[in-house]
């Protein structure tokens, strides 16, 4: 489903009585994309903690990110057009960078603390080789270790996991089978104030006083 329709979809099960309690007035879209923002990291998170390697499903591909040089630092960074999901780890939200055209350049993450200690060696103590390292800094930049100069003008295909609303309506958010349902209980419960009901014991709705 595009971001549109997903919003379209919480917004018209809540109107629709389908939760308990007056909460209509929380319907507005901006609202409500806000609450999915936070379920959808929820969801990320969870994903995150039992099969990291079922994040690949939920990435958005960047196609032609450009990469710069800071001139005080010297350090290359690159830049997304979004904000990312925060995740533990080494890699985060970032999760392949590689390049445009195919140049034999292999793009690795790298831990924080140690971007530092290496960015503090001098230039002609690190080793150049093919693979670079690199590390989120914020929200959506990308610093990275033993860029090599020669190649300033390639430009990066980046795979990261991005917040529900820095999609735009139009984009197709991924969602697995089961997790449409997972969602849409997260913005209930943040909505309502409840946890989600548990549909254990022959699907009997618990009851929360």
């Amino acid at each position: 489903m595009t971001k549109a329709q997903i919003i379209e979809v919480v917004r018209n099960h809540i109107s629709g009585g389908s939760v308990v309690g007056d909460i209509l007035h929380k319907t507005d879209k901006r609202v409500i994309e806000l609450y999915i923002d936070i379920a959808y990291k929820d969801m990320i998170y969870e994903v995150f903690k039992k099969d990291q390697a079922g994040l690949s499903l939920y990435v958005k591909t960047f196609k032609d990110v450009t990469v710069s040089q800071d001139t005080d630092t010297e350090v290359w960074t690159a830049t997304i057009s979004a904000s990312v999901v925060q995740l533990p780890g080494t890699a985060s939200a970032i999760r392949r960078i590689s390049t445009n055209k195919g140049e034999t350049l292999e793009f690795v993450p790298v831990d924080a603390e140690i971007a530092e200690s290496i960015g503090m060696l001098d230039v002609s103590d690190v080793n150049i080789n093919s693979v670079i390292g690199y590390c989120l800094r914020n929200n959506n930049l990308i610093e990275f270790i033993n860029f090599p100069a020669s190649m300033s003008a390639t430009k990066l295909r980046i795979d990261a996991l991005i917040s529900f609303s820095s999609y735009a309506n139009t984009d197709e958010v991924y969602l697995a089978s089961g997790q449409a349902n997972v969602l849409l209980q997260g913005v209930i419960g943040l909505l309502t104030g409840r946890p989600v009901v548990d549909l254990k014991n022959n699907n009997a709705e618990m009851e929360v006083k």
